[in-house]
């Protein structure tokens, strides 16, 4: 697999497709009721509907909740991966004919733009998922708005300024944010990418003072998130895309931890 193949989703899209009253049945929790989530716009391009967007936040509890800096969804036309993608230069069109392949979908993004030192915010962006039925692109959006969202937790552990941004783990340890960062990466390099997606990320520089390292590292961490919410995720194995931490625990531990961690401000 070359690394770019991870931006074709085509795999994603025919594997959600063949499975599709599996996936359904393990997403099944985002039909109960639930609020209708209020801070959406361009909800015309969202193909989720705004209940299941909070069942899908709900999933995070308080710590992860409270470190992130979501500030509004926001609903994007259908966006490809432009031919010259890569993993340190993605490139973003909508002109389908400038794509990779008619495939390569873009389903959701963390913008950072308004990002500054006394206001850290980030808007997450989700793309109609276009040509496919409804259920494969909720489906698709489910996942994407784990992926994303994962990222507003990440973004104030990595970019922090000057003060380390350190992680309290209730009952068990702490860790600043390079420093787990580090040690998600050792571990998670010793096995193959979490999915396919995952996959366009690697390998991981040794050097976190990389900017690369942060991108390609947090690509992996988000996909884990995903796969440990889901309970599934499509990669190169039929039988871990059911058991995405077969073989992984500890992995799979210090994803945990990055959800259950308290920022800790003394």
């Amino acid at each position: 697999m070359n690394t770019t193949d991870g931006f074709d989703l085509g795999p994603v899209l025919a594997w959600l497709t063949a499975n599709e009253e599996r996936v359904a049945r393990q997403l099944s929790w985002i039909t109960q009721l639930a609020d209708d989530y209020s801070n959406v716009v361009g909800m015309e391009n969202v193909q989720i509907r705004p209940s299941e967007i909070t069942k899908v936040l709900s999933l995070f509890q308080g710590p992860a909740q409270e470190r992130s800096v979501l500030r509004n969804i926001v609903g994007k036309p259908p966006t490809w991966f432009a031919v010259g993608t890569t993993s340190d230069r993605p490139i973003p069109t909508e002109d389908r004919l400038k794509a990779m392949c008619p495939t390569a979908i873009v389903p959701g993004y963390t913008d950072i733009v308004s990002w500054t030192p006394e206001k850290k915010v980030s808007d997450i962006w989700l793309y109609r998922i276009p040509e496919v039925p409804d259920r494969i692109a909720t489906f698709m959006l489910v996942h994407a708005l784990i992926h994303e969202y994962s990222h507003t937790i990440l973004n104030p552990l990595w970019f922090c300024g000057k003060e380390p941004y350190v992680i309290d783990v209730p009952g068990c340890t702490e860790y600043t944010g390079e420093a787990f960062m580090m040690m998600f990466a050792h571990e998670a390099a010793k096995h193959d990418p979490i999915s396919h997606y995952a996959a366009a990320y690697r390998p991981f520089p040794d050097d976190p003072s990389d900017k690369q390292f942060i991108r390609n590292v947090g690509e992996e961490l988000c996909e884990s998130v995903a796969a440990y919410f889901m309970g599934f995720i499509y990669c190169n194995d039929p039988v871990r895309c059911w058991a995405p931490f077969a073989g992984r625990p500890i992995v799979k531990l210090l994803v945990e931890h990055f959800l259950r961690g308290v920022h800790k401000t003394d």
